[in-house]
Formats: structure tokens, sequence, C-alpha cells
């Protein structure tokens, strides 16, 4: 299971660079005619106060950002999101109990930067490529554990063993005690 989700993704980064990244591998198996505005306006499922919405729409999202809509590839996003998860779980195996129970905001801003450099092929920016190398190098401080991560630990699970005991002060109604009433 990913980190942080495509919504995560667009909201940390661009969401027409996502748009753009992820559209890569949609050109050359995507042949329907894409929705009207019209018809995405009506499906808006996630509106944002600041205009943005995902609309899911015949198998595929897509993006308004305002004032245009566009189609998002999600397999090669989900794809990033998965293998930049995968890579942070590497980081996290030998200091955390997997799957994590609850899961850290940093987790998810760093999970969405390595997952930003993946949709990249060999293009990434300057700013892309910082961003990951930043979020391997708070990984690398996790795992050692100079950098903790504010999650809640699975609670361990009881062993079986032993038998429950009640404990209390003696019976307060009796057929005795009873009797007159």
């Amino acid at each position: 299971m990913p980190y942080a989700t495509l919504k995560d993704l667009i909201y940390r980064a661009d969401g027409d660079e996502v748009v753009q990244r992820g559209l890569s591998s949609l050109r050359a198996t995507y042949r329907q005619e894409v929705p009207t505005a019209a018809d995405l306006a009506t499906a808006i499922s996630d509106p944002r106060p600041d205009d943005v919405a995902l609309v899911a729409l015949d198998g595929l999202l897509y993006w308004y950002n305002g004032a245009t809509w566009s189609a998002i590839a999600t397999p090669k996003v989900d794809r990033a999101l998965l293998d930049a998860s995968a890579v942070a779980d590497d980081y996290l195996r030998g200091k955390y109990t997997l799957p994590l129970v609850g899961i850290p905001h940093t987790l998810v801003l760093m999970v969405c930067d390595i997952a930003r450099y993946y949709l990249y092929d060999d293009t990434a920016t300057e700013t892309v490529v910082r961003r990951y190398k930043d979020a391997m190098a708070w990984l690398i401080q996790v795992a050692n554990g100079t950098v903790p991560l504010d999650t809640i630990d699975a609670p361990t699970p009881a062993s079986g063993k032993g038998s429950a005991t009640i404990t209390g002060s003696g019976r307060v109604f009796s057929r005795d005690s009873m009797r007159d009433l």
C-alpha cells in the first residue's frame, strides 16, 4: 500500500507537471473522446477551496486547475508512488513494524518527492533532483535512528498463554440478605 496518493502528489507538486509526466504513457493508449468540461464538472467528487478538483470518470482521472481539465494516466503515477513507498519500506523495515499504523505527514511528503523524481525519465529538473536527494537522506537518517518517525507502532499481540483472573469484594446480595425484602 503506498504511503501517498495521487492527490497528495498533485497538491505537493505542480498538478500540471504530474499531468504532463503521467501523459507520456497515456497518449499511446487513450483513443476515446475526452469528456467535456460540463461532463467533468458534474462529476466532481473532491472539490477543493482553491478550485482544484480530481474526478474519476470512465477509468481515467481528470484534474481541474481552475481553468482547464487534463487527463492523468494513473498507471504510471500509481507505479511511481508504489515504487517510492517500497523504497521507504526498505529503509523503515529494520526500525519500525510494518505496515505502519499511522502514516506521518513527513513520510507522505518524502514519498511524494521520490515518486515525482521517478516520473521523470531522464530530464528531471534541479529542484526535483534536490528534493529526491533530500528525501533519500532523510530516509537514511530515519533508518539510522537520528531522526525519529512520528508513528504508532502496531500493538504487540497477546501470547495466548496464561489466564484471566477477576477479583473483587465479596457478594453484596444473597438469598439471605434479600429474604426480608
